[in-house]
């Protein structure tokens, strides 16, 4: 829904979209909902969206993996090693079907997981 421009959206029509892709019965299906108006109405999403998307994953990270002693624990369990998102249709998240993908995901991931190793008190999201 931040795409769109979350509780900010400035159109009534964004507006509607962020309430139907939070109104998702699951992550999935929100993604899924998101992704269809993205194609389907491309001017709604906010033009600084190719770059902020990455501060926005990044927050939601930290708050995930701060709140959660379960995932924070997955997380940590995974020590150095180099973690990365296995999609094979996305290549900016993830590694893509050949491995050429930017893995930002994974990159994120390891940042949350080396904040958290130096804070143990834990991370908010900042």
């Amino acid at each position: 829904a931040n795409k769109f421009g979350g509780d900010g959206a400035t159109s009534d029509e964004a507006a509607e979209v962020v309430r139907t892709v939070a109104a998702a019965r699951s992550p999935e299906e929100a993604a899924k909902i998101g992704r269809r108006f993205e194609k389907q109405r491309p001017e709604l999403v906010l033009p600084d969206w190719p770059t902020a998307k990455v501060g926005v994953m990044r927050k939601a990270l930290r708050a995930k993996f701060g709140r959660h002693a379960v995932a924070r624990d997955m997380l940590t369990s995974t020590g150095d090693r180099t973690l990365v998102e296995a999609s094979p249709h996305d290549f900016f998240w993830g590694c893509g079907i050949d491995g050429s993908g930017q893995n930002k995901l994974g990159e994120l991931l390891m940042e949350v997981r080396s904040e958290l190793s130096q804070d143990i008190g834990g991370i908010e999201a900042a």
